[in-house]
């Protein structure tokens, strides 16, 4: 595979000196499916960033943070550097409840709804585009729209032939390499381009660290009103494991102890593969079809694969428990591998009236199938070769089918109000069938059929902006993990979420004062979200370091979000001299009545649930829900064309769990980072872009993310021990840099 890209590389790099600069104009715009964009008359929450608000950030780390300057938004990074296995939370939720796309496929995992964005390493070098929505938004294409959706359009072609390489270099041996080409339209008909990116890190954390291998290819055809567009994406993945965090008592002592291939500290010195190995490939196939003036249909088949294992020591365990009785001795050291192997494919499709007036109408939907197969495997006992190494242990297989269609309408019946209404159904079909590594077995079918209904109004402010409201009312099913960690307790139940946004955007707003010209966008907006039965973390994770839910039979999370900007411009260009960004939110996350369940065990830690302790907490926070949120962007380009930016930003407390104690629960903290590039001109055709960034520039010492176990333990004499908690978390870099440069050409 690394030759087919090389190849198609070399090919596209010919063709980027070969082509000559002029080509032909077509009308084709090239769009995707668009029924899970918001518009400018959508009533809904959302934010747009384009391509240049991406690559200013793209040294290396991950897809999350090149969005870290949007409202309501938190990232943390288990290497804690921001490359490797990193996630994001918006409003308090989580990754299971924020609907990832690109273009317009889903690329949330459908049996956890999670995006691991470690498989789609330097992602960022291929988007063109990303709306953020938060709150339920739109119609979607997938069932992860629970509080938040990133929809990601890839490049849009050039018509041009290009040639660009990048590279960075930075703190703890963190590099990247990219090289990217382009054809441009050949005989005005068709195109290709691609990229192959290298990235790398040992992180912050004590051997946390990636080698993150991608590709990107496109190759299309353009003709007049047609375009049909094929999209591959690759990326494969070898880390070390990190996703249990530092045990609180280390962070005064070792605030980079990974505890990951000792077992338990049971191992010394640490296993050195205790690894992460897995890859996924995306296939898409785009078809882009102008019918009319008033006519557009859209349509993306899609394929996604992926497969991989992780490695993990085990210290003088039962070989009973492996399924290997032949042996000399009951327990011994020995690896295993945690297989998966999944194919999740399907279509989508969007069929667009809009009379060019006062009337807009998107009919779309989606049909989807997930296969997944789960084992694992014993690939080495100290001291004993006699058994099997490709027998399962454990094996099961999980299936989810996934239908929904959608009808959205934009009528204008005066010139300032646009009234909307979206109404989707959905239907998921959800089976696992097997054992877990745990032991348990399991037999599960279920279906749900949702009806998601949205309306909204907005109204034209002149020239200004606009006003606008919406409600939402959206449903989600429960994850496999869900499913399967509750079985043994009260079964778990999708769930309900009622969604009401209000807000205000200025936009034209441009004024004179003393020969500069300033502008003041500003977006305001309210929320209300009411969940029945919403899954929130406990602050536990489980033995591949997925977060454990339980429901809530009734919570909400409401607040107030502000993100507005001052920029002078020049008086004759009108281009960007000195500008202020900034955004302050305030969420407060609530349980009505919340259950805990501290469990006890006995002293050869088996399960002894009469002794468990029951603890009832009315009106606490959400786990992992700060009430502040904030930045501060200072960006100038006063010399020549020398960009100096400067952020600031605040998180305030978090809780790991729903008790609402300050013994478990993350500081708030801050962080201030420095951005610098500058263009060099080498000739009218080439450019050398230079960018160095410096990050938490005060040397702040934080944790980002974390998780908590309690527990009791039974005396021999029946008496039970006080309840003991157990914090671990997730430490980020102090100061760090990154430096590169991107050649255009």
């Amino acid at each position: 595979m690394r030759g087919i890209l090389t190849t198609l590389l070399l090919l596209t790099t010919y063709f980027a000196f070969a082509q000559k600069d002029t080509v032909k104009t077509h009308t084709t715009d090239e769009v995707t499916i668009i029924g899970n964009r918001a518009g400018t008359n959508d009533p809904t929450t959302f934010q747009n960033l384009s391509k240049e608000d991406i690559q200013k950030n793209n040294l290396g780390q991950d897809f999350p943070y090149m969005l870290d300057l949007t409202p309501s938004l938190v990232t943390t990074s288990n290497g804690g550097n921001g490359v490797g296995y990193t996630g994001m939370r918006i409003r308090g939720t989580d990754a299971t409840r924020i609907n990832v796309t690109v273009n317009g496929v889903p690329m949330n995992e459908p049996d956890d709804q999670t995006v691991y964005w470690v498989d789609m390493p330097d992602i960022a070098s291929s988007v063109e585009n990303v709306q953020i929505q938060r709150g339920v938004g739109t119609s979607t294409n997938g069932g992860g729209a629970f509080g938040a959706s990133v929809n990601i359009k890839t490049d849009a072609y050039n018509p041009k032939p290009f040639c660009e390489f990048s590279s960075s270099f930075g703190s703890f041996d963190t590099r990247k390499y990219a090289l990217k080409a382009g054809s441009g339209l050949i005989k005005n008909l068709f195109f290709v381009e691609a990229r192959g990116s290298y990235v790398s890190s040992d992180g912050y954390v004590d051997r946390a660290w990636s080698k993150l291998w991608s590709y990107y290819v496109a190759a299309g055809i353009v003709k007049n009103k047609t375009m049909l567009k094929f999209v591959h994406y690759n990326g494969y993945e070898v880390t070390y494991q990190a996703w249990y965090g530092v045990l609180q008592d280390s962070l005064a002592t070792n605030r980079r102890f990974n505890v990951a291939g000792t077992d338990n500290l049971q191992r010394n010195p640490a296993w050195g593969n205790e690894t992460d190995n897995y890859g996924k490939q995306y296939y898409q196939l785009i078809l882009n079809q102008g019918i009319s003036n008033r006519w557009n249909f859209n349509a993306v088949g899609f394929a996604t694969l992926g497969g991989g294992y992780y490695e993990e020591y085990k210290v003088n365990d039962l070989l009973s428990n492996y399924n290997i009785n032949n042996a000399p001795f009951t327990n011994a050291d020995l690896t295993r591998h945690l297989w998966l192997k999944n194919v999740f494919a399907g279509g989508l499709f969007s069929l667009t009236y809009d009379n060019k007036r006062n009337l807009n109408i998107t009919w779309g939907g989606m049909a989807a199938n997930f296969s997944g197969k789960y084992f694992g495997l014993v690939n080495w006992v100290n001291g004993f070769s006699g058994f099997n190494p490709n027998a399962p242990y454990y094996s099961s297989v999980g299936g989810k089918n996934d239908v929904n269609t959608y009808i959205k309408v934009n009528y204008r019946p005066v010139d300032i109000l646009t009234l909307f209404a979206d109404l989707q159904y959905r239907y998921a079909d959800f089976m696992a069938v097997g054992n877990d590594a745990q032991g348990r077995v399991f037999d599960v079918h279920n279906k749900w059929n949702f009806f998601n209904p949205k309306a909204g109004l907005s109204v034209r402010l002149r020239d200004l902006g606009r006003v606008y409201a919406s409600y939402a009312l959206a449903h989600r099913e429960p994850t496999h993990d869900d499913i399967i960690e509750n079985l043994a307790t009260t079964p778990v139940r999708p769930e309900q979420l009622h969604d009401i946004e209000a807000g205000i955007d200025i936009t034209q707003n441009m004024v004179k004062a003393n020969k500069i010209w300033v502008n003041f966008p500003l977006h305001l907006n309210a929320y209300y979200m009411y969940y029945i039965d919403q899954l929130i973390l406990t602050g536990q994770l489980n033995d591949v370091g997925n977060p454990i839910r339980v429901n809530a039979p009734q919570s909400y999370r409401t607040g107030v979000e502000l993100l507005a900007e001052i920029n002078f411009h020049k008086p004759n260009s009108l281009k960007k001299i000195f500008g202020l960004r900034y955004s302050v939110s305030y969420n407060l996350s609530k349980i009505k009545n919340y259950t805990e369940v501290v469990p006890a065990y006995d002293a050869n830690y088996n399960s002894v649930p009469n002794y468990n302790q029951v603890n009832f907490y009315k009106n606490p926070d959400i786990a992992y829900s700060p009430r502040w949120v904030g930045f501060i962007e200072l960006n100038s380009m006063v010399w020549r064309k020398l960009e100096i930016a400067w952020c600031f930003k605040f998180i305030a407390k978090q809780y790991l769990d729903n008790t609402q104690s300050n013994e478990r629960s993350i500081n708030s903290y801050w962080y201030s980072n420095i951005r610098i590039s500058y263009p060099l001109p080498i000739s009218d055709r080439a450019e050398l872009r230079l960018t160095l960034m410096l990050n938490n520039i005060f040397n702040k010492l934080y944790e980002s993310d974390g998780s908590t176990y309690r527990e009791r333990y039974l005396n021999p004499d029946g008496t039970v021990t006080p309840t003991a908690s157990y914090n671990y978390y997730y430490p980020q870099s102090g100061f760090n840099c990154m430096g590169g440069f991107t050649l255009k050409f």
